[in-house]
């Protein structure tokens, strides 16, 4: 599976390093807020345009330098409701209603019965009434800023925040500048986990937080081996999966998705973006495809994506209505119920929703087609019979064929199934787990450990493959939209100078002209905005307030 890539690999480590670069320049200036957002820019775009390395030093020295500036605690700023017994704060960048990390934190809140959580948010403006109840009911409040407050009132607020708590559990997203200033150099608030759930991607963490938590076995051997951290700044969580299943009756769902009783039914559950097509091969199409071939009166149902998004309007075209795609599904446990067998997507699998079709005693099966760390984008060891993991269409196609068309193969395959999960998931012992987290965490704090202390490691082969792959998957967000997507969290000199550079390289492109167009963009010439006709002082430092 030879993925081309490395060229544009070598060419986005370039585009990131003058991203990291720019925003040093601003935090030398002392202007932290647009060295924040530059901080957030260039870890996004690391993110979904792989640059070689899924850490950087350079960036953490960055908002490190930001943080250091932020008061220890903050005045007048909203603050958390008195709780009895042990306080823990969760941050989360953002809580989509839709999504496997709300779920998570639900879930985590909810089992955490001998805590008060409370919720932060540090980039939308409220939390879901769902989210919203768990928290109030376990004795926790939530916070949420208006846009009005910028980034670094929302760093110094949060770290003020971390003093009020006992512990601080960190959910981000990759690029949540503000989190990691929050609790970045300077702070000396409760002990701060990092939950590592983009566990394959490129991410920046606080470095003053004490442990790295991932939730399988792998994830920690990355960020140890290929990150650099500490094994013992490392500890593994299994997600909470809960066991539910029967609250819609199995019919009523076939019968809304127009799907006979006795027709075989097949589902994925992911976000869109996991069903389409890649660079990687076979494509998630192809399996799809294979497997509707070999067992003519299978039903495909993906939960998840629209029926207009690729590439579901030429499996449509092919199949008609054996191929189902539901849209969102806010909870896809009565598809679970429904199903005879679960297919997990492909290049990337979808954690969550295996481990839930594994509860419900639904057959799964996954391909086990990636080798080396790109092994991380799959989850075979999540898979309990060798039968249901095969490494070729065809293997996959026959293997599907007698989970549809047996009884007996599809009970044995779920049994596996389903011991996979309880011994992954033990809901009588995840609380002592958790415990056990928690109070490592307090011992690593205690002992003065952080995870910024442990040096990053540079790029090898394997992990310039690794980096090929996920340029094959990943959305490849163009640097323009980047931009534009933070600008307006810029200070008043930088939106100006770069509402012209976005001006005239979506001018340019639209002239046909992508080098010039990504020229204009590149963050590594200075003195460009002057050859642009921008105003700028001759000097990067000004006064205190002066460029907000």
């Amino acid at each position: 599976m030879g993925v081309p890539g490395l060229q544009e690999i070598d060419g986005n480590a370039r585009v990131f390093a003058g991203l990291v670069a720019l925003a040093a320049r601003r935090a030398a200036a002392g202007r932290s807020r647009s060295a924040l957002q530059w901080c957030r820019t260039a870890a996004g775009f690391a993110t979904t345009n792989p640059v070689g390395v899924l850490r950087s030093p350079e960036l953490e020295q960055v908002v490190d330098a930001v943080a250091e500036t932020l008061p220890a605690q903050t005045s007048g700023a909203p603050g958390l409701a008195p709780a009895a017994g042990r306080r823990v704060l969760h941050v989360l960048s953002e809580a989509a209603p839709i999504g496997g990390l709300t779920r998570l934190v639900e879930r985590w809140i909810q089992h955490d019965t001998a805590s008060a959580s409370s919720l932060v948010l540090t980039r939308q403006g409220e939390a879901s009434a769902r989210l919203l109840s768990v928290v109030e009911a376990s004795g926790g409040s939530v916070i949420a800023w208006p846009d009005s407050i910028d980034a670094v009132d929302r760093a110094a607020t949060l770290r003020s925040l971390g003093h009020e708590v006992d512990l601080v559990v960190c959910h981000l997203q990759s690029d949540d500048a503000i989190a990691c200033a929050a609790f970045g150099r300077g702070y000396r608030g409760a002990p701060v986990a990092f939950a590592n759930h983009g566990d394959h991607i490129f991410w920046m963490a606080p470095s003053r937080a004490q442990l790295i938590v991932s939730n399988r076995e792998i994830a920690q051997d990355l960020s140890i081996r290929v990150r650099g951290y500490a094994a013992s700044s490392n500890q593994v969580l299994p997600l909470v999966v809960p066991d539910r299943h029967g609250g819609v009756p199995r019919e009523q769902v076939r019968r809304s998705l127009g799907v006979a009783e006795d027709r075989p039914l097949a589902i994925s559950v992911a976000r869109a973006v996991k069903f389409q097509d890649t660079d990687l091969s076979p494509r998630f199409t192809d399996l799809v495809t294979a497997v509707l071939e070999a067992v003519p009166e299978l039903v495909f149902c993906a939960v998840g994506p629209h029926a207009s998004d690729d590439p579901w309007t030429d499996l449509y075209r092919r199949f008609g209505d054996r191929v189902i795609a539901t849209g969102p599904v806010q909870d896809p446990q009565p598809h679970f119920d429904a199903a005879d067998l679960y297919l997990d997507t492909f290049p990337f699998s979808s954690t969550t929703s295996l481990l839930e079709a594994s509860a419900s005693g639904v057959a799964v099966v996954s391909f086990d087609g990636h080798r080396g760390w790109r092994r991380m984008l799959g989850i075979p060891t999540f898979v309990g019979s060798p039968a249901d993991r095969p490494d070729s269409v065809g293997a996959l196609a026959a293997r599907v064929a007698v989970l549809a068309r047996d009884a007996d193969a599809r009970k044995d395959s779920a049994r596996a199934a389903r011991n996979v999960y309880e011994g992954y998931y033990d809901p009588a012992r995840w609380p002592s787990l958790l415990e056990q987290m928690y109070a490592t965490l307090g011992r690593l704090r205690d002992q003065g450990s952080t995870i910024g202390s442990s040096p990053a490691r540079g790029m090898d082969e394997e992990l310039r493959d690794y980096c090929a792959a996920l340029w094959a998957i990943e959305q490849r967000t163009p640097l323009l939209w980047s931009v534009m997507a933070n600008r307006d969290g810029l200070d008043r000199r930088d939106r100006r100078e770069w509402a012209v550079r976005c001006g005239l390289s979506r001018i340019l492109a639209r002239a046909g002209r992508p080098l010039a167009s990504e020229r204009i963009l590149h963050p590594a010439d200075p003195s460009l905005a002057r050859r642009l006709g921008v105003r700028v002082r001759t000097r990067e430092a000004e006064p205190a307030g002066a460029a907000s």
